[in-house]
C-alpha cells in the first residue's frame, strides 16, 4: 500500500456576524495513512503556526500541541465524523453522487466530499499526486460559485 495523504484546512471566521474574520483558509494538519501498528498519523503543518499567529488557531482538544506527532489505530475522530455511515439507507446513492464506488474507503470518502460540516469551519483536501506524464486529477466542490 502506498501513504495516502490528506490535509485538515481551517477557515479564519472570528466574530463571523460582524465579518471581522479574515476569511483565510490555512492549510492547519496533515493525515497520513499507511502500513503498520498504527496506520493513522496526524501532525500539525506550519500552517497552524501561521494559523495561530495571525487569526489565533487554537491547538485542537485531540492535538493539544503543535509540536506532536500523533499515532492510532483507528481513523482519529475529527476524520472519522465527517464520513457518513455504510449503514445509512442513503449511503449508495451518496458515494455514487460522489463519483465513488459503494466499495470506498474512509480517505477516499474524505477526498471527494471535503469532509465539511456545518458544526465547524474545517475541510479536507488530498495531496496531489503526479502521473509519470506529470498530469493529475483532482475533485473538488466550489467556494462561493
Amino acid at each position: 500500500m502506498t501513504t495516502k495523504t490528506l490535509y485538515l484546512a481551517w477557515q479564519d471566521t472570528r466574530d463571523q456576524d460582524n465579518y471581522s474574520g479574515s476569511r483565510l483558509w490555512f492549510p492547519v494538519g496533515r493525515l497520513d495513512i499507511e502500513d503498520g501498528e498504527y496506520p493513522y498519523r496526524f501532525r500539525y503543518t506550519k500552517g497552524a503556526e501561521e494559523a495561530n499567529g495571525q487569526a489565533g488557531f487554537p491547538p485542537l482538544p485531540e492535538f493539544p500541541s503543535f509540536e506532536d506527532d500523533y499515532r492510532s489505530f483507528d481513523l482519529f475522530p475529527i476524520f472519522q465524523n465527517r464520513i457518513i455511515s455504510p449503514k445509512r439507507p442513503d449511503f449508495r446513492h451518496y458515494v455514487q453522487a460522489l463519483d465513488l464506488g459503494t466499495d470506498a474507503d474512509p480517505i477516499e470518502i474524505l477526498s471527494a466530499n471535503g469532509g465539511r460540516r456545518a458544526t465547524d469551519t474545517f475541510e479536507v483536501f488530498p495531496k496531489l499526486v503526479k502521473d509519470t506524464d506529470g498530469s493529475f486529477v483532482c475533485k473538488f466542490f466550489l467556494h462561493g460559485w
